[in-house]
């Protein structure tokens, strides 16, 4: 049995953060700030929870998020 798995899983909160830098920057093609292959986005979300969120996936290494232009508030410390 391989190790590959086909499960896709999520980009990090810093990989997020660098997805959303270079939405801001159109001039480039956003890439995957792990693995470097071009990323590919679906349309925004309309309506409901995910209102103005976009799915966002990179074919190369299958991490996969819901990207918002602006990262939500955290305001609970989990930590403190």
């Amino acid at each position: 049995m391989p190790n590959d798995s086909h499960t896709p899983v999520t980009f990090s909160r810093s990989e997020m953060s660098a997805i959303r830098e270079m939405l801001e920057s159109a001039d480039k093609p956003a890439l995957c700030p792990r693995c470097t292959e071009k990323l590919q986005f679906d349309e925004p979300i309309t309506g409901g929870p995910l209102d103005g969120c976009c799915y966002v996936r990179c074919d190369g290494c299958r991490r996969t998020a819901f990207i918002t232009k602006n990262p939500p508030d955290r305001s609970i410390d989990l930590h403190g």
